[in-house]
């Protein structure tokens, strides 16, 4: 008889559904961090039948979730280089940063997140350039910690996406890391817009380079430090005060415009916290009809 055949008859029934039962013990918390390899190990049968009958059930907590202060400057490096990791982007280097470094001081839940879900904004959503990747990753992070209720998570939202609109990137602080094709300082610009469009046209414009180049993925890179060093920031303060303290006020242009577009207003036909005539021509106002 060949060992094949050998191996097969060996292979009994009640072996086999051991082995099952430890494949679906992996699966049900596979995204934890138990790798399926284990099922190829050989332990002890009685422990390989416990695993089978005993697999643990996740029961994910609902938010906010504990949070522990981080070093703002160590998640500014990390997340400059995890966007290159696995071809990562902004809102997947921003998210997974501050996730990853929470399951190491804070542990669960943190460690279950499969931190790729963010891969979606990467260049503004999937190259629609909208929403800018590094603060779509980093709020989405904020929300884990502050939940939904009370205006927490709004006025850290808030606060970072103004903050954006009026930083200079990158930064004095992330200009001084290297990517691995661009060396050496880069030419900055003021975000103007939490718009990856905008934002990434500004700094062009600023820099004479190119949208696709190398030297503009580094500047996204440094970009997303910045960013996830900044809510990082936030989270801190509201861990030791208690409380958001906004430093980000509206442009004038919100209240102006608004008074007709905006909400109870004469027209009422707009919405939103960007500056309007960064994108509209300013115009006298009109007499209602």
């Amino acid at each position: 008889m060949s060992d094949k055949n050998k191996f097969l008859e060996n292979l009994s029934r009640r072996s086999f559904l051991v082995n099952a039962g430890k494949f679906a013990a992996g699966a049900m918390v596979g995204f934890s961090g138990l790798s399926l390899a284990g099922c190829a190990a050989s332990p002890k049968e009685s422990a390989s039948e416990q695993a089978s009958q005993n697999a643990p059930d996740v029961k994910i907590p609902k938010l906010p979730w504990p949070y522990k202060k981080l070093d703002p400057e160590v998640v500014r490096k990390k997340a400059h280089d995890n966007y290159y990791r696995d071809d990562a982007h902004c809102m997947e280097t921003t998210f997974s940063t501050i996730v990853e470094e929470l399951a190491k001081e804070v542990g669960f839940p943190y460690t279950v997140i499969p931190v790729e879900m963010a891969h979606y904004g990467a260049g503004g959503v999937m190259n629609w350039s909208t929403l800018c990747g590094a603060l779509n990753g980093s709020c989405m992070a904020m929300n884990l910690v502050l939940g939904k209720k009370g205006d927490a998570l709004e006025k850290a939202v808030n606060e970072l996406m103004g903050w954006y609109t009026k930083a200079k990137f990158p930064s004095d602080q992330s200009n001084k890391f290297d990517g691995p094709k661009v060396k050496g300082p880069l030419p900055q610009s003021i975000g103007t817009s939490p718009l990856c469009h905008v934002s990434v046209s500004m700094w062009c414009d600023a820099s004479g380079m190119k949208s696709f180049s190398p030297e503009r993925a580094e500047r996204c890179a440094r970009l997303s430090g910045d960013t996830a060093a900044k809510a990082v920031e936030i989270l801190n303060q509201y861990l030791e005060k208690g409380e958001i303290i906004p430093v980000y006020a509206d442009p004038a242009s919100i209240q102006e415009c608004g008074a007709c577009h905006g909400k109870g207003g004469l027209i009422e036909d707009s919405r939103g916290k960007m500056d309007c005539v960064q994108c509209h021509e300013p115009h006298e106002k009109q007499p209602p009809k």
